[in-house]
């Protein structure tokens, strides 16, 4: 992808895996140049392309742009098509990757007995 295929994704079609591919580039480049921060512009102004929840100067939280960016490339792996069923949205290798197990452990502060909650 070249610098001008983000313009052509802000203004026709938009890929999330395009833009986060020209995020990391940009990354890369700046970390490469000596930069210690990066702004993530593109990100930004493409952010209600990525979930139609998210406007510029609205607060959200990352775990709610994570979720519904793992969403947006769920939906991107399929095109972005309309009718795709659930169980082929859940084959999609994004799931696969992120999909985890929540563990919780309650420790007793007398005792040190451990319990784990799955």
């Amino acid at each position: 992808m070249n610098n001008n295929g983000l313009v052509k994704t802000a203004l026709k079609d938009f890929c999330s895996f395009c833009l986060l591919e020209t995020h990391f580039k940009n990354c890369i480049a700046h970390r490469q140049a000596g930069t210690k921060a990066v702004l993530p512009l593109a990100v930004i102004v493409l952010l209600n392309r990525i979930s139609e929840e998210f406007e510029i100067g609205k607060q959200h939280d990352a775990q709610e742009f994570l979720l519904l960016l793992l969403e947006n490339l769920i939906q991107a792996t399929f095109a972005y098509k309309k009718n795709v069923k659930y169980q082929q949205l859940s084959q999609s290798f994004i799931p696969r990757v992120f999909q985890g197990m929540l563990e919780r452990q309650i420790i007793c502060c007398s005792c040190k007995h451990i319990k784990t909650i799955q």
